[in-house]
């Protein structure tokens, strides 16, 4: 390859990079956390008691009866048949506020309490990035679109970064020269990183990209498809259909059985009873193959007559294009192989976090020796700010979680990061990058510290705390716990690199006057 050629793509490879990192950090990051989002949220579901699993028919009289007594209940009612400890009750409606159960007498008691937020807050942030701005009633995120496009640019950068290392990508795929010099060992560190997870990063980039997008797709293929239609005369609204009886869970169950005689029904969602458009959408898994969503399949069923509208996400159902598509959603959710794939999508996860990090700290690093200016001064703030203040929002707000439970507020969780994180990106501009990068570090394993000694101190305040009542949930301490030993060990070792820094550096709070 020409010397020219190979530098168009090393320069197309940094500047895209740089564009997209940052957002790229917080959607692989909280992506990583999202693997384990069920068990953070059974670790921040306070404890109530939990029913036993009803009868068939018990759950037909329960539905029956809230459907009736509850207008709001038609708009969109959640029935969970788990029995883990975020199933708080058979059925919720109104977003988890509004749960309807058997009370010990027989009768069907209907109460009220505020859900847990921080899996919806990390789940937000694997798709967004933080980024506010939502359309069509919160439907769409302005994030996404933001993401879709930094996508685009990843996928450039992957391309790129393969041909730039083309040639002796496999001395440099096992390459990790700890003693050379502070760029080589962030490079080797940065080509290990992209080059072991390849594929990895494809199948990311290219789903995300769809994902993004896929409305403007199927609204451009609509066009080009479908004949333009004539405009229609607006008609009156239809008059609210008259109620009827909801088909019984035996019959549904055995309407999907039909199709997949191993399938496990986890959740369904009555949406529209009240409406032209009736839906009742059961979610469930089959260990034998993919599903299309985070951790089930979906079937589409008529609410009234119990029968199957639509398989093509009901796993071992799916058509042949219904199945490549699902096999695209399972390889980016990692809704495959079980608990193995859901760790193994995790380590990728902050794998590539790491790897969009230290893509700007070699850019820094390359720029500081040549021309330590101002702009490579704000790219090191900004860099550290953003990704460092992004983790201890989620920090800060998985330590708060249960303190705050029994507030009754549940809107806290996006304040306190959006606070959180706007401040660490100011306090990186106002300590410099290094000093800052300290601060934060400590600030956050202090926060992970947090989280089991919530646990420990349960015994001490069982009207605010509570102590783990599952494996997953223990497992939720001991990871915090983990990272809070991680973060205290890079923060001892930022503030060691930093002491033996030139005061000229971008990582200080001022560059001397040479540097200016």
């Amino acid at each position: 390859m020409k010397p020219q050629t190979l530098y168009s793509y090393l320069t197309l490879h940094t500047w895209v990079g740089i564009l997209s990192g940052l957002v790229l950090f917080i959607g692989f990051y909280a992506g990583s956390l999202t693997m384990f989002k069920d068990a953070i949220d059974r670790w921040a579901t306070p404890p109530a008691p939990q029913s036993a699993p009803l009868s068939l028919q018990d759950m037909d009289r329960l539905i029956a009866h809230v459907v009736t007594h509850y207008p709001d209940a038609a708009k969109g009612l959640n029935v969970d048949f788990r029995t883990t400890e975020n199933a708080v009750a058979p059925l919720v409606w109104d977003h988890g506020t509004f749960r309807a159960d058997y009370a010990p007498d027989g009768s069907i008691a209907v109460t009220q309490a505020e859900p847990s937020r921080l899996a919806e807050l990390i789940d937000l942030l694997h798709q967004t990035a933080g980024i506010p701005g939502s359309f069509e009633n919160g439907h769409d995120h302005l994030g996404v679109y933001v993401m879709g496009v930094a996508s685009m640019l990843y996928f450039l950068a992957l391309v790129s970064g393969v041909v730039i290392i083309l040639k002796n990508w496999w001395r440099d795929l096992f390459a990790l020269r700890i003693e050379k010099r502070e760029k080589r060992r962030w490079l080797d560190v940065h080509v290990l990183l992209g080059l072991g997870s390849i594929p990895f990063h494809f199948v990311i980039a290219l789903t995300v990209i769809v994902f993004a997008f896929h409305d403007l797709f199927y609204d451009a293929l609509g066009k080009v498809v479908m004949p333009e239609r004539a405009p229609q005369a607006k008609s009156r609204p239809a008059a609210p259909p008259q109620p009827k009886p909801l088909a019984s869970m035996t019959t549904v169950l055995e309407n999907v059985r039909a199709l997949a005689p191993e399938f496990t029904p986890t959740r369904m969602l009555y949406r529209g009873l009240d409406g032209q458009r009736p839906m009742l959408r059961m979610g469930g898994t089959d260990p034998r193959y993919m599903v299309r969503g985070a951790m089930e399949g979906f079937a589409i069923i008529d609410p009234y007559s119990g029968a199957v509208l639509d398989a093509q996400m009901l796993p071992g159902s799916e058509s042949g294009w219904g199945a490549t598509v699902g096999t695209f959603f399972a390889l980016h959710f990692g809704s495959f192989g079980g608990d193995l794939i859901r760790w193994v999508y995790f380590v990728l996860g902050l794998a590539g976090a790491v790897l969009f990090y230290s893509g700007n700290l070699l850019w820094i690093i390359s720029r500081q020796k040549k021309s330590p200016n101002r702009h490579v001064a704000a790219l090191a703030s900004l860099s550290i700010g953003v990704t460092l203040g992004s983790v201890l929002g989620v920090a800060v707000a998985l330590a708060a979680t249960k303190w705050l439970s029994g507030s009754g507020v549940t809107d806290w969780y996006f304040p306190l990061y959006y606070t959180l994180f706007l401040a660490a990106v100011a306090w990186s501009f106002y300590r410099g990058a290094g000093n800052a990068a300290v601060d934060l570090l400590g600030l956050i394993a202090l926060a992970c510290f947090a989280v089991p000694m919530q646990s420990l101190l349960a015994p001490l305040f069982p009207e605010l705390l509570w102590a783990p009542r599952s494996a997953a949930a223990l497992g939720v301490d001991l990871a915090a716990a983990l990272f809070g030993l991680c973060f205290s060990a890079l923060a001892y070792f930022t503030a060691r690199r930093l002491a033996a820094n030139a005061l000229h550096s971008v990582w200080q709070r001022r560059l001397t006057a040479e540097a200016k």
